[in-house]
């Protein structure tokens, strides 16, 4: 099952012109979001269609609603998803449409499973053309997946530029790396030593909470309630992760210290942002940050 993973990064790698992981970044508050609207934000992309645009989603007991803001958070957009209740909204990633691969879609993740509570996992695929059309979006496809191997949770998922889907664990130790197939069958394909990593960072530690991939697919986010993990995907496949070298194959960069940071997302190849689902700050709204590699 490796190989499915293999053959996709690799295909990857294979047309990119760096495989560099980013020494230095510099993080600054750019806005905070209205609490009103996104008060418990557990997903966010970068538009495709729309520069300069984010949309967003929140978590659990909320309505099956996507917002879009600028970088400063000010919602622009409101839009309902049709026949996608939701039931734990955890992860959004953007990629390619399954119909038409020329075009960007949404995935949207009802995969919380906190408890291990659920024996099927449900991702909705919105064309995000509709979503800056009309007011209300039906998804174009509905995948439904289990985990292989029994009990599990994730609150990441990514959509690699091929249209591959990945999972990321959320649990303590190994962050456990699932592939989803066409016919929605997911299997686990890596394992990363994220407690290692995150050694001696702060707050609760290596828990990943989200992740995002590069546009041009080389590099993957970890988002940890502390830290974020950069990672050159070419690494995943090319070496074991003891033979991993800071600088090279990772990298640790400080995180803002926001009292719950759940959401990430890249919006150029070397730059993100990400936010809070927690009001515990100093306004009483979650901040947005962003970061900018100034290390090359």
């Amino acid at each position: 099952m490796r190989n499915l993973l293999m053959s996709s990064v690799v295909a990857l790698t294979m047309t990119s012109s760096a495989f560099a992981i980013c020494p230095q970044w510099t993080a600054k508050r750019v806005g905070s979001l209205d609490k009103n609207m996104i008060d418990e934000a557990s997903g966010l992309v970068t538009s495709v269609l729309q520069k300069g645009k984010f949309i967003w989603v929140n978590d659990s007991g909320a309505e099956p609603v996507l917002y879009a803001t600028g970088m400063d958070g000010k919602v622009v957009r409101k839009v309902k998803m049709a026949n996608f209740p939701n039931t734990d909204f955890e992860a959004m990633a953007m990629g390619p449409c399954p119909s038409n691969r020329g075009e960007s879609c949404i995935y949207v993740g009802d995969i919380g499973s906190g408890m291990g509570w659920r024996s099927s996992l449900k991702i909705g695929i919105f064309k995000e053309k509709d979503f800056w059309s009309f007011g209300s979006i039906r998804p174009e496809y509905v995948i439904e997946t289990k985990y292989p191997n029994g009990v599990n949770n994730s609150e990441a998922m990514v959509v690699t530029p091929e249209g591959q889907i990945l999972f990321l664990s959320k649990a303590e130790g190994n962050t456990q790396i699932f592939v989803i197939a066409p016919n929605g069958r997911m299997s686990l394909v890596a394992s990363v030593d994220t407690t290692k990593m995150l050694t001696g960072t702060r707050g609760k530690g290596p828990l990943i909470t989200d992740a995002a991939i590069s546009p041009d697919g080389d590099k993957l986010l970890m988002l940890s309630y502390s830290d974020i993990i950069e990672v050159n995907l070419k690494s995943l496949v090319g070496i074991t992760q003891r033979q991993w070298k800071p600088g090279v194959d990772f990298n640790v960069i400080k995180g803002p210290g926001l009292p719950q940071q759940e959401t990430v997302t890249y919006d150029g190849q070397n730059s993100f942002i990400i936010s809070s689902e927690s009001e515990e700050e100093a306004d009483g709204a979650p901040q947005i940050y962003s970061y900018t590699c100034n290390g090359f």
